[in-house]
């Protein structure tokens, strides 16, 4: 995934003619806070205690585990990302990045006995990482006996997205390789680091670009963006309790192997594919062709940042307008075009353009439901010698009403669903799935029929 948006990403450079080079930052001047991490730190601040920005995964390791090479490989992924190692603290008005040093990384090592462990790791995934914390991630152990444990770790969404946590993760077993066969470590230098790229974004704002961006999303959005709700089981007004739903399902109508040969035919990515879909799908939902989705992309326009990790994805709502007539083939190459000029135009936040540049008239859109791919599995991932398989722990809480991501497990996509409990009925979720995987298979056939 990432060598693809890498290559995307120099075509996006080449257009905006992005000269400006992100250049490395005094650690001795005040560390401002990026766009992202504001608009984070903003929805945590309506949760305090709230695990929102968790981000939890465990993995079952089956293997001889050398629990010391393992603890010093995340201590020296915490050495090379200050990102991990870096708290938000509030200076008057302003949010700044507060970087620590460390001089050594615990991993708990928990003996599993007579504990029930998906309920523990559970529990554990629910003790929120705040802002002010010095360490943006944890992780322990669940030793069943030498041979069988499950690690689990939990990164704040204040420092790492979906890419970083690739990057996270590819290390991570790097360096334990190393420290296991002590051969020689192939690891890039990360050169920037997220302090610096929060610096250079505040220059970005201040360029000509940031008001071309502005006038680019304005446009597109029109001056009455659609409000798009799914129906609500009425059980409550309080939207903003971020409470929250899980479920998690996977789609066995169609195979990955299936979609990547259909987009090859039709010269589109995977992700278009799997995009047309959910939009059918969201679009009989909402009883309605014109309506706004949310997309998170990854806003890796500078290839400096290939091997950084932080918060660098952007959340970008984009307004849909369907035909009833149009077939697939219509469909395919105008997502494919609405989906190229976002990613031209994903570098700078939309709300954060707005309090810049705004007009009084201008108003912001708000998406109700956010869709996003990841284009990894998690069991792509092994620490040397380990069989290592990798699951989602659910959140109590969640970021937006409803969100949807897709990603391989098994050689099939799999869709995880996060909502809030007190909008949404399971049953509401359940049948959005179901339409979603028969929307899928349509989707597909009708590209395998044309």
């Amino acid at each position: 995934m990432k060598e693809a948006i890498f290559k995307a990403a120099l075509i996006v450079a080449k257009r905006q003619k992005l000269a400006q080079p992100i250049m490395r930052v005094s650690r001795q001047l005040p560390l401002l806070a990026s766009e992202q991490q504001k608009a984070a730190w903003s929805i945590q601040a309506l949760h305090p205690q709230a695990p929102i920005n968790n981000l939890s995964v465990s993995y079952e390791l089956s293997g001889l585990l050398d629990t010391n090479a393992l603890e010093k490989s995340f201590f020296t992924l915490a050495c090379r990302h200050e990102v991990l190692r870096t708290s938000l603290w509030k200076k008057g008005s302003e949010l700044l990045q507060k970087i620590s040093c460390l001089d050594d990384f615990y991993l708990e090592i928990i003996e599993a006995e007579d504990r029930d462990v998906d309920l523990y790791i559970h529990e554990q995934a629910q003790v929120p990482i705040l802002p002010e914390d010095p360490l943006q991630f944890r992780a322990y152990l669940l030793r069943r006996n030498h041979n069988s444990h499950s690690l689990a770790i939990t990164v704040s969404y204040l420092s790492v997205d979906a890419i970083s946590f690739e990057v996270f993760m590819e290390e991570l077993c790097s360096l334990y390789k190393h420290y296991v066969t002590e051969d020689m470590l192939c690891l890039e230098d990360p050169g920037i680091q997220y302090a610096d790229y929060s610096g250079w974004q505040k220059t970005r704002f201040e360029s000509s670009d940031a008001r071309l961006h502005y006038k680019f999303w304005r446009s597109h959005y029109g001056m009455n963006p659609p409000v798009s709700r799914l129906p609500t089981s009425g059980l409550s007004d309080e939207s903003c309790s971020g409470q929250g739903g899980y479920c998690l399902q996977s789609i066995d109508s169609v195979s990955i192997s299936q979609i990547d040969a259909f987009a090859q035919l039709k010269s589109v990515s995977s992700y278009l594919i799997l995009l047309a879909a959910f939009i059918r799908t969201l679009s009989r939902c909402l009883e309605s062709s014109d309506f706004l989705l949310g997309l998170a992309l990854a806003n890796r326009s500078r290839l400096e940042l290939k091997s950084a990790v932080g918060l660098f994805a952007n959340f970008i709502p984009l307004r849909f307008s369907l035909s009833d007539t149009a077939d697939i083939d219509t469909m395919l190459l105008g997502l494919s075009e609405l989906v190229a000029s976002a990613i031209q135009y994903q570098e700078f936040p939309y709300q954060s353009l707005l309090s810049r540049y705004g007009r009084p008239d201008d108003v912001a859109p708000m998406p109700n439901v956010v869709f996003n791919f990841l284009g990894f599995s998690k069991s792509q991932w092994g620490l040397h010698n380990i069989k290592m398989q990798g699951r989602n722990i659910a959140n109590n809480y969640t970021r937006q009403e409803l969100s949807i991501t897709v990603y391989e497990n098994g050689g099939r996509p799999c869709a995880l669903v996060q909502y809030n409990s007190q909008l949404y009925e399971s049953s509401m979720v359940a049948s959005l799935l179901a339409d979603y995987s028969r929307d899928l298979s349509e989707v597909v056939s009708s590209v395998e029929m044309s």
